[in-house]
């Protein structure tokens, strides 16, 4: 996506797009979650070489979730909706995201039976019928990771102390990389 071109297309219907985002101040607001297709996607080949999670990173957001293919959209609102649930409960969101993702993975058709049947799930899944009468054919319907790897966590790294006169870099999960010392 280049500059000017494209966008995020908001439930209003607006377009966002990458000069608003970029005018965006999200110092205050910490999170973003894009579950949309291939939101996490950069295409290198033109001069910006960012992606639209890249832009809410450099507007100012800690942290991005954002898929990276062509996601389903009931495993999306399963996936979803598990990983807001857990991360009320963690206030984690790399650990959330990644149970989430397990929990899809190993959830099975009987369970999602039960799920599917409250009032929530059904508002969220109308139209969606004969897809999930598909999904009950097999134990488990999300197992293969196209259902649940397309999703990421991507977070800006902390600022560099260049004043501890310490070259060294490590990678912890659950924030991102950082870097320790002057370059």
């Amino acid at each position: 996506m280049t500059r000017g071109q494209g966008g995020l297309q908001l439930a209003d219907g607006d377009l966002l797009d990458l000069k608003s985002l970029d005018a965006l101040a999200l110092a205050n607001r910490p999170i973003v979650i894009l579950s949309a297709c291939e939101t996490g996607r950069t295409d290198w080949r033109d001069l910006v070489g960012l992606g639209i999670a890249d832009h809410f990173l450099a507007s100012g957001a800690t942290c991005v979730v954002a898929t990276l293919w062509v996601v389903d959209d009931v495993s999306t609102a399963l996936l979803m909706w598990k990983l807001y649930e857990d991360a009320r409960k963690t206030r984690d969101l790399a650990t959330a995201l990644q149970s989430a993702q397990v929990w899809l993975r190993e959830v099975t058709s009987d369970a999602l039976r039960a799920l599917l049947d409250t009032p929530i799930f059904r508002r969220v899944l109308k139209g969606s019928g004969s897809r999930l009468d598909q999904l009950f054919t097999a134990e488990r319907p999300f197992a293969d990771p196209f259902y649940w790897a397309s999703f990421y966590l991507a977070t800006r790294p902390p600022p560099l102390d260049v004043g501890s006169g310490q070259d060294t870099a490590s990678i912890r999960p659950s924030q991102g990389i950082e870097v320790h010392g002057s370059l």
